[in-house]
Order: structure tokens, then sequence, then C-alpha cells
């Protein structure tokens, strides 16, 4: 998501909170699992129940990771270039 369809550029070259539509996504995304993990009338019609704390910090570490390995594969394409 931050890491735009681009070859050398970076998601964060033009700021993180310029783009309100991407932090509307990013908020409308984390409402929509918060619903789905946790609000009993959708737990009880899709079947899902509440994750574990470690599962979300897991989950949650995985962001980052992929960001920077991206950023890393992008600084080093444009060195080679």
């Amino acid at each position: 998501m931050l890491s735009r369809r681009h070859l050398y550029r970076s998601g964060l070259d033009r700021g993180l909170l310029q783009n309100r539509l991407l932090l509307l996504g990013i908020a409308t995304e984390m409402v929509f699992v918060w619903g789905l993990l946790y609000w009993p009338p959708l737990q009880r019609v899709l079947g899902t129940g509440p994750v574990a704390p470690e599962i979300l910090l897991l989950a949650g570490l995985g962001m980052p990771l992929l960001f920077g390995l991206d950023l890393w594969r992008k600084r080093l394409l444009a060195r080679a270039s």
C-alpha cells in the first residue's frame, strides 16, 4: 500500500500524511477488520472470533518488514541504474 507502484520511489517520498484518501482507506480497513473480529453481530454471521495478541503482534510486524524489504530493493535498483 505505502510502497507505491514505482520502480525506485517509496510511498514516503511525498510524506505519509499527504494522501488523505490513503489514510481514509487505512482507517476504514482497520475498522472493518475490528468489526469482523470483535463485533458480536458480525462474529455470529461470519463465524469469526477474537485473535490472540501474539498473532496480532506477528501480523503487525509483517507490515513494516515487507515495506522495509521493498524499500531496500528499490534503493538497490536505483543504485544499479
